[in-house]
């Protein structure tokens, strides 16, 4: 068998704090806070959507899904989940981006005349 080692004097557990110096620490951050209040984020004010009809998938019949990678600009990402977390809000039950994406889509291309 072999015997315990040898810990050294280096390697001692840390002392515990005392009361006074953990006082003491709350009492800088409780200052820190005052000197330098969190700063709050600007209210989002919500903008007017006019109201869009989504259809469940138990409404409608299945159809064969695929995917498609598209790379779009940030701003329009931006505008994208904006509006999904609006209609969500608005309608009272959740709106997808994609459904916004394939709603928009089969509107472009219902409209297109070619």
């Amino acid at each position: 068998m072999k015997a315990k080692p040898v810990i050294p004097s280096s390697m001692e557990v840390p002392r515990t704090v005392n009361r006074v110096e953990a006082e003491n620490f709350l009492q800088s951050g409780k200052a820190d806070l005052k000197e330098n209040p969190p700063v709050k984020a600007a209210p989002v004010i919500p903008k007017e959507v006019a109201p869009v009809t989504f259809s469940s998938p138990a409404e409608s019949a299945p159809v064969a899904r695929g995917k498609k990678l598209v790379e779009l600009p940030q701003s329009l990402l931006e505008k994208i989940k904006d509006s999904a977390y609006l209609l969500s809000k608005q309608s009272g039950r959740r709106v997808t981006e994609t459904q916004l994406i394939e709603k928009a889509l089969v509107e472009y291309f219902t409209n297109l005349k070619i």
